[in-house]
């Protein structure tokens, strides 16, 4: 009854009354992974990162093979700027569900982020080999192919039209670097949703 209630509040959006219920059903069960989990993905929806972390490392002491929970666990640190860890964190989902294109993609995404052109690309060419029309990823790589020294266009080019025609929606500075044949000095790149 509360993991019904919980699921229906959180896909209303009531956030805080999804957790009340997530927290009854703590009382009863308090090492219940998945519901650690969606509470830590709820703090992440309340902007509560701190907590978000506490309660997927709750989860993970719990179980450290619950592979979506490593992944938010990740996807939390990135945005708390703890990049090293969000990296461990994120490698360890990958080791548990190799085939999860959105683990590799985030991956390459915190690559970016910390001007590891290498890492990234290995990750973000991961992700399009679990699932070749991943438009994010394929954004994600346009990008860093303009960041690269000297920048690879035509590379760039090819990944950001299959993003558009995966549907992407066009990005009015990248259309305008192409149409200019300009080659800039930073390309930004797409940071996938919380959750």
């Amino acid at each position: 009854r509360y993991a019904e209630a919980a699921a229906f509040n959180f896909e209303q959006g009531r956030f805080e009354n999804a957790e009340n219920h997530y927290r009854e059903i703590l009382k009863f069960a308090p090492d219940h992974v998945e519901t650690l989990c969606n509470l830590g993905v709820i703090k992440i929806r309340l902007n509560e990162l701190e907590q978000a972390k506490a309660e997927f490392e709750k989860a993970i002491a719990v179980d450290e093979t619950h592979s979506r929970c490593q992944f938010m666990l990740g996807v939390t640190l990135f945005h708390l700027s703890e990049l090293d860890d969000s990296i461990a964190a994120l490698n360890k989902s990958i080791e548990l569900d190799a085939k999860n294109a959105d683990y590799h993609h985030f991956l390459g995404v915190v690559h970016l982020e910390r001007a590891d052109w290498s890492g990234a690309e290995t990750a973000l060419q991961s992700a399009l080999d679990l699932r070749p029309r991943f438009p994010d990823a394929h954004y994600n790589l346009a990008a860093l192919k303009l960041r690269l020294t000297p920048p690879d266009i035509e590379a760039a080019q090819r990944h950001y039209l299959n993003a558009k025609k995966q549907g992407l929606t066009p990005n009015e500075r990248m259309e305008r670097r192409f149409k200019n044949a300009e080659v800039p000095a930073k390309a930004n790149f797409t940071t996938p949703p919380a959750s």
